[in-house]
């Protein structure tokens, strides 16, 4: 499932929800590290369309006392109607009733037990005898979405690691090239590109560095794929700007799958000194 298809099943999640326990409008909802509230999703649960949507750029946490002592004494936070709340909680009740919100739940959204913010169901018009039975559906939706939303935040988080790896290796003055096991090349920077040509794929490392038909008798990424290890050896080799170079060239592993068996090499090429014949 897409990053897309999983906010679009959020929205669906949802509305069919508030629908079901007979709420106005549905919500998910952050707190951020200073402490305001950012809105990552609001949905009516009506038949029409169109939705009255709010501002809360100016909300903060700490407006709402009440609710957060509803939620550390519950585990949820369940409001039947902001008016009979009591007198000491006036901040509470005049900041819901600003926001015409007249009858209140809100369920934790937690990732690795972290609470992050909650989704919501209101009604802006009157009070609703909210069913307790209602609250177990409620707790079970808050956890699925949150299972959601800390799978949609690894794979941006793992595809900005790798976008900032890649950046990261293409800057290197370093040859570097990632090769399977059958030796064919996956992937070289901009400086192997530079030195030995852009028609690397479909190649093997050994036809692409040393014009060879065959892997080299010291290869040492045949090793690495073999045992693990960092290996290292000189060799000399010819590019696009000089012949016979010597490079120090190391082989690490650089991706292992599932069963723990080595998928990808990496090879780096230093050059030591030029070589005159």
């Amino acid at each position: 499932m897409s990053k897309d298809d999983i906010d679009d099943a959020i929205d669906r999640s949802l509305i069919e929800i508030g629908t079901l326990i007979g709420a106005k409008r549905a919500y998910l909802l952050f707190t951020n590290e200073d402490r305001t509230v950012e809105f990552y999703s609001q949905v009516s649960c009506l038949d029409k369309k169109e939705m009255e949507k709010f501002d809360y750029v100016n909300l903060n946490v700490d407006d709402f006392p009440y609710i957060l002592k509803e939620y550390e004494k519950n585990g949820f936070v369940y409001i039947k109607n902001t008016l009979d709340l009591p007198q000491e909680e006036a901040h509470t009740k005049l900041h819901l009733q600003n926001l015409r919100i007249e009858s209140l739940l809100l369920f934790p959204i937690k990732i690795q037990e972290k609470l992050l913010g909650f989704i919501g169901f209101d009604d802006l018009e009157g009070s609703i005898d909210w069913r307790t039975d209602d609250f177990t559906l409620l707790k079970t939706s808050s956890e699925i979405i949150g299972n959601a939303l800390e799978r949609k935040w690894g794979e941006e988080t793992l595809k900005n690691t790798n976008q900032l790896l890649t950046a990261i290796l293409c800057s290197l003055t370093e040859c570097i090239l990632l090769i399977d096991k059958s030796f064919n090349i996956i992937w070289v920077n901009n400086e192997t590109e530079n030195l030995f040509g852009s028609q690397f794929l479909d190649k093997k490392c050994f036809e692409f560095l040393f014009q060879l038909s065959k892997p080299c008798k010291r290869c040492i990424a045949k090793k690495t794929f073999s045992d693990g290890k960092i290996h290292e050896n000189e060799y000399y080799l010819n590019n696009n700007q000089q012949s016979n170079l010597k490079y120090w060239c190391t082989t690490n592993v650089a991706s292992v799958n599932k069963e723990d068996s080595i998928e990808l090499v990496i090879i780096i090429l230093r050059v030591i000194n030029s070589v005159s014949k």
